[in-house]
């Protein structure tokens, strides 16, 4: 008994004991699992000192350490753990996650290569090799490694958002939705499935199925900055600026510094006719981040529409200065100048965009509305057909194409045009009025009216006082010039001005179609005379003064 008491005594003082290291391990996995990660690379180092050649020990503290995000830490200790056992196949992969947190993305490369030479069928080592290629951009490397884990493991949540955000990455959005469906099948309250499901839809054009996804994720957490960011973007898509205005603000609520957020939220308001807000905004985002061009387009914009000229291209000028390969802001740039009627320098702007991007369709339907005003209907025409080649189903260069031929009066052409408007777009209401005095100048007013009849009784106007109803009506001989004159003295949605130019222009379209030529040319004149020289309407009415010229 005494020999007995003596020896565990000198155990006690003097020497490692891997029955004692054992228990360090068991109290530092303890430990870890309730998430006390101190107290774990405590135990674990205790397990060191006693059995300095313990892998387990050192796996476990670099664990820990992991969690307590000292990765520099941990890489020592699994390096020291590989060291004592050089085929050990998860402490390669867990060294290699160190590495990836440590943006060292080559090493952790390495390390899982390593892992997948031990052992194969390693899903977790090709889903965080893909991980890490998906980071240095070898998309295609990336999406084999993430694949061939997915054959290992189809259950595999994280290697589906993985492939699913290098396809993302590569814009292949079809194939991130498939990706994100599938871990959505696989946990349907998994945030970051929903999440990155939404923003691929976004990008597919399917904006409803995209806000049902930011839904979903903001049922799970009120607070996801990114939800609420990208429904925004998504309503902001569909036209519905109030809504995207209120989740940007959101954004921005949780996220003060969110620049993309102010941006946005400017764009909105600028849509939404709050021209100071939208000011307010960008000089905000400007503030936050003055490297984004896309801030002063928007800011520009808002000043043109206020009138403010000198500020309107001081946003400009800085803006292709600081972002100087930024198409949208060249493209804005050139509808500027084409508001100020230069339309040899928005020529100039539009083609700048256009050299930065040759399929860029709404810079080629700008250069158009500008070689259109210039007198250049060749030019005009050559550039609607480039846009409608890239883009068959792109109204806004259908709707130059038209105006320009109807300028021309080649009523058979420009009617053929506003028919696809209308097929495109079934409630383009403006496009329905030009087919009518079309088809009226070419003797066929009686059917015209006939079809503008059936389609104002099918449209159903939200808007109060319903101008257009009212111009409709007016075509149709239901309203008289007075009652369209009177209405016209009223503001809403358009100033005063912008009605009586749209009143003067197509009263006195239909005087002429009636053969009242003076009259006509009166009203015309008076279209010109209230300036209103970025409505269509305006254009209209001087080529026809100029027509009657000739």
């Amino acid at each position: 008994m005494i020999v007995h008491i003596l020896f565990a005594f000198v155990r006690l003082w003097t020497g490692p004991s891997q029955e004692d290291a054992e228990a360090c391990i068991r109290l530092g996995q303890e430990k870890y699992q309730k998430a006390d990660y101190d107290g774990a690379i405590a135990a674990f180092g205790r397990g060191i000192e006693l059995d300095p050649k313990n892998k387990r020990c050192y796996h476990g503290r670099g664990l820990a350490k992991s969690k307590k995000r000292d990765l520099r830490g941990a890489v020592e200790d699994y390096r020291k753990a590989i060291e004592l056992d050089p085929n050990w196949a998860e402490a390669y992969v867990d060294e290699g996650l160190a590495y990836f947190g440590l943006k060292s993305y080559r090493d952790a490369i390495g390390d899982f290569s390593q892992a997948l030479e031990l052992d194969p069928k390693l899903a977790a080592a090709y889903c965080y090799r893909g991980r890490a290629r998906t980071e240095l951009r070898d998309y295609e490397k990336a999406i084999h490694d993430l694949t061939r884990a997915l054959e290992i493991d189809p259950k595999m949540i994280e290697a589906w958002l993985a492939r699913a955000w290098a396809r993302y990455l590569q814009d292949d959005n079809d194939g991130a939705v498939a990706d994100c469906t599938k871990a959505v099948e696989l946990d349907g309250k998994n945030p970051d499935a929903l999440l990155l499901r939404g923003k691929a839809r976004y990008y597919q054009g399917k904006y409803k199925d995209a806000i049902a996804d930011m839904d979903r994720v903001l049922e799970l957490d009120l607070r996801c900055v990114d939800a609420w960011y990208h429904r925004g973007l998504a309503r902001m898509a569909g036209d519905e600026y109030a809504d995207a205005i209120a989740d940007f603000t959101k954004a921005i609520e949780l996220d003060s510094k969110h620049n993309r957020a102010y941006r946005w939220r400017a764009e909105a308001k600028y849509f939404a006719n709050d021209y100071d807000g939208a000011i307010a905004d960008g000089e905000r985002a400007k503030g936050l981040s003055e490297e984004d061009g896309h801030t002063y387009r928007i800011v520009g914009l808002a000043k043109l529409a206020k009138k403010d000229y000198p500020g309107a291209f001081e946003e400009f000028q800085l803006g292709v200065i600081i972002d100087p390969k930024n198409k949208y802001l060249w493209c804005d740039y050139g509808y500027f100048h084409l508001r100020l009627g230069e339309y040899s320098r928005a020529i100039g702007k539009y083609g700048k965009a256009i050299a930065l991007d040759s399929r860029y369709v709404w810079a080629y339907s700008g250069r158009a509305d500008a070689l259109r005003l210039a007198g250049d209907s060749k030019g005009a025409l050559a550039d609607c057909a480039r846009a409608i080649e890239l883009n068959p189903d792109f109204k806004r260069a259908y709707w130059v194409q038209g105006l320009t031929l109807y300028d021309s009066q080649d009523w058979n052409t420009a009617s053929r045009v506003f028919l696809k408007i209308g097929a495109l777009d079934a409630k383009d209401d403006y496009a329905r009025l030009r087919l009518f005095l079309i088809r009226a100048r070419s003797g066929e007013r009686e059917s015209a009216a006939a079809e503008l009849r059936k389609y104002l009784a099918g449209r159903q106007s939200k808007e109060e006082g319903d101008w257009f109803g009212l111009l409709g009506s007016f075509a149709l001989g239901e309203r008289s010039e007075a009652d369209l004159f009177k209405a016209a003295a009223t503001g809403d949605r358009k100033t005063p001005d912008e009605k009586k130019c749209e009143a003067y222009f197509y009263a006195a379209t239909l005087r002429f179609v009636s053969g009242d030529r003076e009259g006509a040319m009166g009203l015309f004149q008076k279209c010109l005379d209230t300036k209103v020289d970025h409505f269509d309407e305006y254009h209209s009415a001087k080529a026809e003064i100029a027509a009657q010229r000739k």
